[in-house]
């Protein structure tokens, strides 16, 4: 039993250390981002910023609900 865990373990450590309650020791990095650099243009004014919620006016893409048809 222990060689099928630990087969399994080896293709997917994640689940496994989750299995037994060793998460918080695997050596992985929890998330990793990429972050593209925003180029500086025009800016809002600061109330208006606050209103759009950004900063940056090519950034302000309010949700306007739902899926297009």
């Amino acid at each position: 039993m222990q060689e099928q865990f630990d087969k399994f373990a080896s293709f997917f450590p994640v689940m496994a250390a989750e299995m037994t309650g060793t998460a918080g020791q695997l050596p992985l990095p929890l998330a990793m981002a990429y972050v593209p650099p925003q180029k500086w243009t025009i800016v809002y004014d600061p109330d208006d910023a606050l209103q759009a919620g950004t900063l940056f006016p090519a950034l302000h893409l309010p949700f306007e609900g739902g899926h297009k048809k």
